[in-house]
């Protein structure tokens, strides 16, 4: 929300203002371009503003320009870096100067600019550059003053410590005001502000979400990289290189297992021409739809400030309905449940992916099937115990190993299409609905295999803020996506060739050369599939402390740059356990593949219930296409959740009744804190004055 703001100067320390309109007091935050031209205390001024709200916690900006507003609020728009880098930029430098920065590519001029690191930079010239032009009605550079304004302590308005969730200063000296009713209260107590629509005047009284933010580790470590943004800098390849590393583990992993349990007695399937091809169509266009346009092409452009997820989702779809009301706390619930499903995926599939790839050992020589079970819980073991260091550092390792693998995917399908190339037919889409059409109603519960070669949306959704969605978009298009479409093919081939293969028709695929090789190969790429649903469940687990349903936890930033990279010990160790029992509990992928999907599935259809919340009310432009898309998303969740809970009774209770246990923990915690804070509210509110003027 943008506007403008006329009143007296009532108070400055930067980068704080404070605004006299009418009696009611408008707490600002501003660049240092806005206070060097700035009237002095006691005269008017006339501010152009943008509002923002962040769960339930409010800011308002101040500017002098409508050029500076423009800048600051496309920065965000664009990059997704937050509202500290922008006003590092506004304070910094000029519109133009930065502008004409951009458009040179000038990242040395760009990293002189204070609070700019080098990634920082990277990451502006990459993704600003061709907006550059437009940045410029900002004004002449501002004149900088011999020395910088003093900096002196605040006193506590009452509005400034309940109304926005930051950190406040506590040295800085109080500053004269001209007006006997601006004198500071003696307390730092919400205030009422005196206007019938609270929103109007950009002043809110947040309730839980807002002041039970962060623990305190987790607060001391955003002040000191709050100003790097949310995602990754680096630009080009090696981001990419990155994101394969981290974000594509869990889908890239998915032809180990999703064919062989497509043709498992469970779904008693033949492996006949019209059949393979019937299934392959299917996983094909499941990939399309659901992953490339869904959420790579579509879902990925709802950011939380570069934070992706169904909590970030949850937030944003929150932000568009009004404060309280019904639709706001249905919303709530569908976040809150899905996220809870979202951390049941996070437990199978680490556990799944290891299982399916260590048992290729048993295509190679089946004397070491005993041994499956015991190193699948070595490399977990291992998994885990590496969190600790980072998701940069685990990034530039995985991503090269990442990139072999899904070019060794490719390369197994073209060695096998070779055999086989009418396995090519299965493109067309005909192929999916002859299936449909052959096996009748029956056919849905082919969904419940299908379901597993899309695994991985949600996780790469909800891995966006640790590098951006533009090196995510890229890697997926021109890299990622073209090795599994080659992959399923060239095992639908060899069961064409082959029957018998259907047992285990990934390693049967693979050359008697390169068995040993590709089982080592496979075992590292589960295990980088496994990272990316951990480093997707740090970030749910730190939005769900940020809005206050889950205990305050110790988070460990790992990264100089990137504050989207985090390490919460807590959850890392408790996933571990979970998920070695699971593998000491089903002992085989099979087992775990009927266990595995309820989980994923029922998180994606309540995506695209918020999805289309989103567009309907953030996107005028985009709606009239993407919500008659989110109709054709909830036809093909809902079939996916239809096959995958015919399985509830066979092993899909364990994710289904994990996500019910974590829903009622995280609901039953927000209840509390909601119902604590309302309290204080209360009882504050019995002797605090209006606020001041």
């Amino acid at each position: 929300m943008i506007g403008r703001l006329r009143g007296i100067v009532a108070y400055k320390a930067p980068p704080w203002l404070l605004i006299d309109v009418n009696g009611v007091g408008y707490e600002l935050e501003a660049p240092m371009s806005t206070f060097y031209d700035l009237p002095e205390l006691g005269r008017e001024v006339t501010l152009f503003t943008h509002y923002a709200q962040k769960e339930d916690s409010v800011s308002l900006y101040g500017f002098l320009r409508e050029g500076e507003r423009r800048l600051f609020r496309d920065v965000q728009k664009v990059s997704g870096i937050g509202a500290k880098i922008a006003l590092a930029v506004l304070s910094g430098v000029s519109v133009d100067e930065f502008a004409r920065m951009l458009q040179a590519g000038d990242i040395t001029a760009l990293t002189r600019i204070p609070g700019i690191g080098k990634k920082t930079a990277e990451r502006m010239v990459l993704e600003l550059r061709d907006r550059a032009a437009n940045f410029g009605g900002g004004g002449a550079p501002w004149p900088v003053p011999r020395r910088p304004p003093t900096r002196s302590p605040r006193p506590r308005w009452p509005c400034s410590s309940w109304a926005t969730s930051r950190p406040r200063p506590r040295a800085w000296r109080a500053m004269p005001t001209p007006r006997a009713t601006m004198s500071p209260p003696s307390s730092a107590r919400p205030c009422r502000p005196r206007c019938a629509d609270p929103r109007a005047a950009f002043f809110l009284i947040p309730t839980a979400s807002a002041r039970s933010t962060m623990s305190t580790s987790s607060t001391q470590h955003d002040n000191g990289h709050a100003a790097h943004g949310h995602a990754p800098a680096a630009g080009g390849m090696a981001l990419m290189i990155g994101a394969i590393g981290v974000v594509f583990g869990d889908i890239g992993t998915s032809p180990l297992y999703t064919l062989k349990e497509a043709f498992s007695p469970h779904y008693g399937l033949n492996s006949d021409h019209d059949t393979v091809l019937g299934v392959l169509s299917l996983a094909f266009w499941a990939l399309n739809i659901v992953v490339t346009l869904k959420y790579v092409t579509i879902i990925m452009r709802a950011d939380n400030e570069g934070e992706g997820g169904i909590m970030a989702l949850m937030a944003l779809t929150q932000r568009t309905l009004r404060h309280g009301s019904r639709s706001a706390y249905v919303v709530g619930i569908l976040g809150i449940f899905g996220a809870s499903l979202f951390f049941g995926d996070g437990v199978i599939t680490p556990a799944i992916s290891v299982l399916g790839a260590v048992e290729g050992l048993e295509v190679a020589a089946p004397g070491l099937h005993a041994f499956i079970v015991p190193i699948t819980v070595v490399v977990l073991l291992a998994v885990f115990a590496v969190q600790r260091f980072g998701t940069e550092k685990i990034g530039k390792l995985f991503g090269p190993i990442t990139s072999i693998w899904f070019i060794s995917l490719a390369a197994i399908g073209i060695w096998n299409i070779v055999d086989a190339p009418e396995v090519l037919k299965a493109f067309n889409p005909m192929w999916a609905l002859r299936f449909f059409m052959e096996h009748g109603w029956h056919g849905i519960f082919i969904l419940g295999a299908v379901v597993l070669a899309v695994t991985g949306g949600e996780a790469l959704y909800a891995d966006m803020g640790h590098f951006g969605a533009k090196p995510i978009r890229h890697a997926w298009y021109f890299f990622v996506l073209p090795c599994p479409v080659l992959n399923y093919p060239g095992q639908g081939a060899l069961v064409l060739n082959n029957p018998e293969a259907v047992k285990n028709p990934f390693f049967e695929a693979v050359p008697d050369w390169a068995l040993y090789p590709m089982i080592i190969l496979a075992t590292m790429a589960a295990v980088i599939a496994s990272q990316s649903v951990i480093t997707g469940a740090f970030s749910v687990s730190r939005q769900a402390m940020q809005l206050g349903y889950i205990p305050r936890m110790r988070i460990t930033h790992t990264s100089h740059d990137t504050i989207g990279q985090i390490y919460i010990p807590g959850i890392n160790w408790g996933i571990a356990v979970m998920v070695i029992g699971l593998v000491l509990a089903f002992r085989s992928s099979s087992n775990l593949a009927v266990a595995y999907g309820i989980s994923v599935s029922a998180t994606m259809l309540i995506d695209t219930l918020l999805l289309a919340l989103v567009a309907r009310a953030l996107w005028p432009t985009s709606r009239y296409w993407i919500i008659p898309l989110c109709v054709v998303f909830f036809i093909i969740d809902l079939g996916f959740v239809i096959a995958n809970g015919a399985k509830l009774l066979q092993g899909a209770w364990f994710p289904v009744v994990l996500g019910i246990v974590l829903f009622t923990m995280m609901r039953t915690g927000g209840v509390a804190a909601s119902c604590c804070v309302m309290r204080s509210a209360r009882t504050a509110s019995a002797s605090t004055p209006s606020c001041p003027g």
